[in-house]
């Protein structure tokens, strides 16, 4: 839409009438005409919201004409509300606009480049129901250049560039299918995010699990987003330590399988979270047995 912008200038906010639960504030923005760089698409630029279908159009001049209008329309004064999110020591009051669910006050690719706008969401998905954030994450780690550069990001965290000095990132989100499973066993998550901490990543490229050639290649470290979001197939285990996902794929450089423990329900510091705990390569039939029941995916060839 910015490529366009010379010719096509103006954005029309339009609301979608699929939405089920039309928002008020989404209704009167429907047909509001601004400038591409107007400072109202900062903070307003959809989706404003779980479950949000608004879109915008690009407008040439003539087509202000056509709407009767001669100008753009003076963008709505912005009014704000504080709210509550977070669980536990991650609880938190935060200040976002009136229409806009927290977590949603920016402009992708403005703001927040695609890579970053998803870990967002999916950091954001820690104060929603987890089936709703599963069913709004999977989609949009569905697109590749979204995906490609929310891996971005977690390269760049695990290598400590400036400005990723976090403990832990968002990875990723279970998919719905992983939720609705855990809740068919009575495991139900408290949250569709899937993190990683510093500590667990030193702990799986540790020199004594390099030693016994079980840690990851560093091209399959770079990969663990796209691994969550999209793999050969998901296990739950009854692990000791309690329930937890096993996600498989096929490794780069490697005849073995690759795998991804991500423990359920896992006690952090900022509240409890689906945590990835370990990951390196194992044989085939290490992965079969009574206490592993496959969820999602096939192990087959």
């Amino acid at each position: 839409m910015k490529a366009v912008a010379e010719d096509r200038p103006f954005w029309r906010y339009r609301h979608s009438h699929a939405s089920e639960e039309p928002r008020h504030d989404h209704l009167a923005w429907d047909g509001l005409v601004l400038r591409h760089d107007d400072p109202w698409w900062a903070t307003h630029f959809p989706p404003n919201g779980w479950g949000c279908k608004c879109f915008v159009e690009t407008l040439a001049p003539r087509d202000l004409e056509r709407l009767g209008k001669e100008g753009p329309d003076r963008a709505p004064a912005t009014r704000t509300r504080r709210e509550t999110v977070g669980r536990g020591a991650a609880r938190r009051t935060v200040e976002v606009p009136e229409g806009i669910d927290p977590g949603f006050a920016y402009a992708p690719g403005a703001r927040a480049q695609a890579g970053e706008a998803a870990r967002h969401a999916i950091e954001a998905s820690i104060t929603q129901a987890p089936s709703i954030a599963a069913a709004a994450i999977a989609p949009m780690l569905a697109r590749p250049r979204v995906l490609r550069e929310h891996g971005e990001q977690w390269r760049r965290w695990r290598r400590r560039e400036p400005g990723y000095g976090d403990d832990r990132i968002a990875l990723g989100a279970l998919s719905p299918q992983a939720v609705d499973a855990l809740a068919g066993r009575g495991d139900p998550p408290g949250t569709a995010a899937v993190t990683i901490d510093r500590r667990a990543l030193g702990h799986m490229t540790r020199d004594a699990k390099r030693a016994r050639d079980a840690a990851l290649a560093d091209d399959d470290l770079d990969r663990l987003p796209e691994i969550i979001a999209r793999p050969k197939a998901v296990l739950f285990e009854e692990a000791r330590k309690g329930p937890t996902l096993l996600y498989v794929f096929d490794p780069l450089d490697d005849t073995r399988r690759g795998k991804i423990a991500v423990r359920v329900n896992f006690t952090a510091a900022k509240g409890k979270t689906n945590a990835v705990r370990t990951a390196g390569y194992i044989l085939d039939e290490n992965l079969r047995g009574p206490h592993f029941t496959l969820i999602e995916g096939a192990l087959g060839n």
